[in-house]
């Protein structure tokens, strides 16, 4: 656990301070007293969870002590506790970078608790867009508006002008600034800048000696109690450098026009165009075909109520380069524009800063948005550090702790709630700090009524891939426990039904958990997997095979959409085949008409089966039967009628009847055979 250092001389105040910490559930192993500055300076350093110090010590005065505080522990929140309850020595401390001001003699232990949780979370956040700024990708620094000296770099910038932190926190805005360009930014600065300005473009000076443009966008604010800006120095060295060139030389370099990326054109004395890049093309989707030739104001007449056109006349009429930013509705595009005047018009160079504005507008609304979701739902949304200290809350969390305790939230302690619950909860936040990612019901009675939670546990982690925080979600179902209480209580009243059964009966929620099965289903599911399944359980195993899996899930998204309908399946146990067919039907609530489950029969079709199948065949065999009387038969039949109509019935003797009779004879034997076949096929179908 991170140590919580006190800085005071008076022991009264340490024992003080110490006993009250104590009380607040502070382990006193925890506390790290310091009486002199010196010790402080010793421990400089040091990841520390608060700092509790007075300003006046035997070896510093309240003007320096609290600096060296700070630069001590530049990370923790610090509460200044002092005797003296002056209101302008407080207000000089907060502007400094002290989360409270508590004055001896008016603390107690719940003031303190409040100061303590106040100024953790204030220095958290203070944290947070220290983070952002220090690991920003733009070159960025912080400099005192009264002094210029430096009191804040990036690493960006320090890449930028080559500086490490401690050489650039020793320089002022002088420094990287060649003398011939003092003056300008002297008188600069004696301007009225607005909070947030263009400073355009500057050259400045590396540590090596390199000189560079950069272009300038600055913010004034306060940093640590002290009146500053906050400066973004883009490196435009190469694009400033080019730009010069192309200035010089903007009829002869058609084809390094061409390659740039940024867009570019002339226009002459009439504001038409006489030359277009693709880079223009492309960013103001215009073909320069169709505007070569063409004016300027008639091509983009949205462009005459903007800065385009005052500043293209200031450019043309005063001879100077102008350079501004402006919004393009048309192609909804900001642009950064620069205009340079030539002998017979004008050269304008101007790159999509779309991207930057929108990233800028991201940062400041940012943290405003987040709000407002998280506060726009009744659900429960919380995070934690590893300390169990809450990150932030959206209302619905304050409101149920309100609800739970009676006290506002800074009064709320770990007393306030009963230890088994207490514990409880630090064991679901211990498995999240684990790494693991969970839900877990919970239930809560009030007013003599169960209501249920269902909680998702969330591990932060950081860039290292370390744990730092939990993030917590919850969300009311004890709708959705009550009905299937409902209908877990139904299906008791349908057990005797579906149990006398031999069919497997079975449903399941919209998690694909199990709600209820018959007997049949459950000493089914007994022998595949050794043990009968529980309410609540998955209905489909992992360990099953993944195409089984993917079948199964499928038919009952199919049912939860609202389809009912009937697969067959053809099962292969041993040596034997059997057939199943198994009905989907989606499970209604009574209420909304919303699907809330399936309910599910698989029944033995395998006689069905076996019976069609002999139903097919004998179709077959009396097919055939009717083929042999039809066609057999008939043959021999009409043999024989044939036959006897050439019997010389005048003359019984005349030889040729024998001939004819023989034939009789043998068309009689073939038929007789083609009967007895008959018969046997008779007797094959009826079997």
């Amino acid at each position: 656990m991170k140590p919580i250092i006190i800085i005071e001389d008076d022991q009264v105040t340490w024992f003080l301070l110490r006993d009250m910490l104590v009380e607040l559930g502070f382990k006193s192993g925890r506390l790290v007293h310091c009486s002199t500055i010196s010790e402080v300076t010793n421990l400089a350093g040091t990841d520390v969870t608060l700092v509790l110090t007075d300003l006046s010590l035997p070896d510093s005065s309240a003007d320096i002590t609290f600096e060296i505080v700070c630069h001590s522990f530049p990370n923790a929140p610090i509460i200044v506790v002092t005797g003296s309850d002056e209101m302008e020595l407080a207000i000089k401390t907060i502007k400094q970078g002290a989360q409270d001001y508590l004055v001896k003699g008016e603390i107690d232990k719940r003031l303190l608790s409040k100061a303590i949780h106040y100024a953790i979370e204030r220095k958290r956040s203070d944290n947070s867009y220290r983070q952002l700024f220090l690991q920003n990708p733009a070159p960025m620094y912080i400099y005192d508006r009264e002094t210029l000296q430096f009191l804040a770099v990036n690493e960006a910038a320090r890449e930028l002008y080559g500086y490490t932190e401690n050489e650039f926190l020793q320089l002022t805005m002088m420094d990287i600034r060649t003398k011939d360009t003092v003056d300008r930014l002297l008188k600069h600065l004696e301007k009225d800048q607005s909070a947030y300005y263009n400073a355009g473009i500057w050259q400045h000076l590396k540590k090596d000696g390199t000189l560079f443009y950069v272009q300038i966008h600055a913010h004034t604010l306060d940093f640590d109690g002290k009146p500053a800006r906050m400066v973004v120095a883009i490196d435009v060295d190469t694009t400033v450098r080019t730009e010069q060139a192309l200035h010089k030389k903007i009829k002869k370099v058609d084809r390094i026009l061409e390659s740039m990326n940024d867009a570019f054109f002339t226009v002459n004395i009439n504001h038409e165009f006489t030359y277009i890049n693709g880079a223009f093309e492309k960013v103001l989707s215009r073909r320069r075909e169709e505007l070569l030739g063409r004016k300027v104001w008639e091509t983009f007449p949205e462009a005459v109520d903007l800065q385009f056109y005052t500043a293209y006349y200031r450019a043309i009429n005063e001879r100077v380069s102008v350079f501004f930013e402006d919004y393009l509705p048309t192609v909804q595009k900001w642009l950064s524009v620069k205009v340079y005047p030539l002998s017979d018009g004008l050269a304008v160079y101007f790159v999509d800063i779309t991207e930057q504005k929108e990233a800028a507008e991201k940062v400041l609304k940012e943290r405003q948005n987040l709000s407002a979701i998280i506060n726009n739902t009744e659900d429960i949304i919380w995070s934690i550090d590893k300390d169990n200290n809450i990150i932030s809350a959206n209302d619905a969390f304050w409101d149920k702790l309100r609800q739970m305790t009676g006290k506002a939230p800074e009064e709320i302690t770990p007393a306030d709630f009963f230890k088994e619950t207490f514990d409880q909860w630090i064991e679901y936040f211990s498995r999240a700090f684990n790494g693991e990612n969970y839900k877990t019901v919970v239930k809560d009675i009030r007013g003599g009524e169960t209501f249920f939670s269902e909680i998702s546990f969330n591990p932060i982690w950081n860039e290292d891939g370390e744990v730092t925080g939990v993030s917590c979600f919850s969300r009311d179902i004890t709708a959705e426990k009550r009905m299937q209480e409902k209908i877990i209580a139904d299906d008791r009243n349908l057990k005797s039904l579906i149990d006398n059964t031999d069919a497997l009966i079975w449903s399941v929620n919209q998690n694909l958990e199990l709600i209820t099965a018959n007997q049949a289903y459950r000493n089914t599911v007994a022998a595949l997997w050794g043990k009968p399944p529980l309410p609540g359980e998955p209905v489909l195993m992992k360990e099953v095979e993944p195409e089984y899996y993917k079948q199964w899930a499928t038919n009952y998204k199919r049912a939860l959409s609202g389809e009912r309908f009937m697969i067959e399946q053809e099962l292969n146990i041993g040596d034997q085949t059997t057939y199943a067919e198994t009905r989907f039907n989606p499970i209604y609530d009574d209420d909304a008409g919303n699907i809330i489950g399936v309910s599910c029969f698989t029944r033995d079709i395998t006689e069905l089966k076996e019976y069609a199948q002999r139903l097919k065949q004998q179709n077959n065999e009396l097919l055939e039967i009717a083929w042999l009387q039809s066609h057999k038969v008939r043959s021999h039949v009409a043999t024989i009628l044939g036959l006897t109509q050439l019997i010389n019935y005048n003359n019984p003797l005349d030889e040729g009847n024998l001939v004819i009779l023989d034939g009789v004879r043998q068309s009689s034997e073939a038929l007789d055979h083609v009967i007895r076949e008959i018969n046997d096929k008779t007797r094959m179908i009826d079997k």
